[in-house]
């Protein structure tokens, strides 16, 4: 019977996310078609403004936006008492355990000793996130989204925030559109007057080193340490590297190692920096002009600035695949084989291809190598519902076994049963059951070997059935 359900469950669930299984080398090469897929948060401290007129706004870029700005007449710093502490201890202590893990197991034992209630609170945030349309492409939340719509969430997890610094005001007023004052004052209102001081430091800086607009490796050398102070790092472009070799050497990079993408930039040439500080600033910008993740639209706006940084020489979507048919044909792909991945990339079409790519953008940002695999339905839920249609997300309370006995009950082909199993599962049950699931897939037991499964795999699957 057991033996019957795992099969069943590995047709119905790893459906959902097995865009996680690319074949390797085929992640590199998509990666590299464009520098969209280079993400936000790759240049991560490397923004810097345009150049400005003295009677204009100064734009500062973050690492999520390059268009933040603070005006002459920004509102000063209100001395305020401090405020009364609220949020919930349990709720912070899982955000800090999950913060540290860097592994499956790791992020299980969080939340194995979360209790309910504050477990509770940390998932209402995202459910707001996601129900409010706060989750960017990728998987980052736009902060102004959260703050108008998810404020009362984040209050009773965490507390009130603590004033912003100068990297938090910089974040801040990237956020803010072109002209909205009242956001400007905001950003500056809730800045600790260190960080504001800082962040006019460099401001200033700027306006004085009197750099090109387009020159931003100028703007790099000639106010790194005021770049420093905000950030915490400051890489000057020193190096003789190309756009393409730069853009290929951050796409090699593990999401978040900033030591790695620092190293690519200190290694470019200025002028690769600045071809690729291009490309990023104009795909920013035509975000603004384009539907809400339709990356297919923003990279036809900046066509020349992409193709600046890297010629077209390799395969681009122009097939009627979609999406979920482009993700089965990478998993027919074997292992380094490039002409496959490629002819699947030509037999997509360009919403296919960028869907895929905004799916695979938010596992890598929100679920890292390790993760378990619950983390990918849960927390890019909005981008695998686009590429692969609706699917079930493990929120119940259903341990591993009761999990495995509801699967039980369904027919075999009966997804909409094998759904609202799923559906129920908690995402610790979720979890328990793939990793049994997966270990007896791995074994080579056949299938009903009882005795062959419990040998190979018993941890796992006694670890399922007493999870209740």
């Amino acid at each position: 019977m057991s033996g019957r359900i795992i099969g069943s469950v590995v047709l119905g669930v790893f459906a959902a996310f097995a865009v996680g299984c690319v074949p390797a080398g085929g992640e590199e090469e998509i990666t590299d078609i464009g520098i969209r897929d280079i993400g936000p948060a790759v240049v991560l401290d490397m923004f810097v403004p345009r150049e400005m007129g003295n009677d204009d706004p100064i734009d500062v870029g973050t690492d999520d936006d390059p268009d933040g700005s603070i005006a002459d007449d920004a509102a000063p710093v209100v001395d305020m008492a401090p405020p009364v502490e609220r949020g919930d201890a349990d709720c912070r202590a899982l955000d800090a355990c999950l913060r540290a893990c860097g592994d499956a197991d790791c992020s299980r034992r969080c939340r194995e000793m979360a209790p309910p209630e504050g477990a509770a609170l940390y998932d209402a945030i995202f459910i707001c996130a996601r129900e409010s349309g706060c989750t960017e492409p990728g998987g980052a939340l736009n902060e102004v989204c959260m703050e108008t719509n998810c404020s009362d969430e984040r209050l009773a997890c965490f507390g009130p925030p603590a004033p912003l610094d100068c990297q938090g005001l910089n974040a801040c007023l990237g956020q803010c559109a072109e002209g909205d004052q009242e956001c400007i004052d905001s950003c500056n209102g809730a800045a600790s007057e260190e960080g504001r001081r800082t962040f006019e430091g460099l401001v200033q800086c700027i306006d004085e080193a009197a750099c090109a607009p387009e020159d931003a490796a100028c703007r790099q050398g000639a106010c790194a340490d005021f770049l420093e102070a905000c950030f915490g790092v400051a890489v000057v472009p020193v190096g003789d590297s190309d756009c393409e070799t730069l853009a290929a050497c951050i796409n090699a990079c593990e999401p978040g190692d900033a030591d790695c993408t620092n190293g690519c930039f200190g290694d470019s040439a200025p002028e690769a920096f600045n071809t690729y500080q291009a490309a990023i600033d104009c795909l920013r910008a035509a975000e603004a002009q384009c539907p809400e993740g339709d990356q297919a639209c923003t990279q036809e706006i900046c066509e020349a600035e992409i193709r600046a940084c890297i010629p077209n020489d390799g395969p681009t979507p122009g097939g009627p695949g979609t999406c979920e048919q482009f993700d089965d044909c990478l998993r027919e792909c074997p292992d380094n084989d490039q002409p496959c991945i490629d002819a699947c990339i030509e037999a997509t079409s360009q919403e296919g291809f960028d869907q895929y790519l905004a799916f695979v953008d938010c596992l890598n940002m929100q679920c890292p190598e390790g993760s378990a695999p619950s983390c990918g339905l849960i927390s890019c839920e909005g981008p695998i519902e686009a590429c692969l249609g609706e699917v079930a997300v493990p929120r119940g309370a259903l341990g591993c076994s009761a999990f495995n006995d509801c699967l039980g009950t369904c027919a075999e082909g009966d997804q909409a049963c094998t759904d609202r199993c799923i559906n129920s599962a908690s995402a610790r049950g979720y979890d328990l059951l793939l990793g049994a699931i997966n270990c007896v897939n791995d074994s080579g037991c056949a299938p009903g070997d009882a005795d062959c499964q419990q040998l190979n795999c018993g941890a796992e699957i006694n670890a399922c059935f007493n999870d209740f």
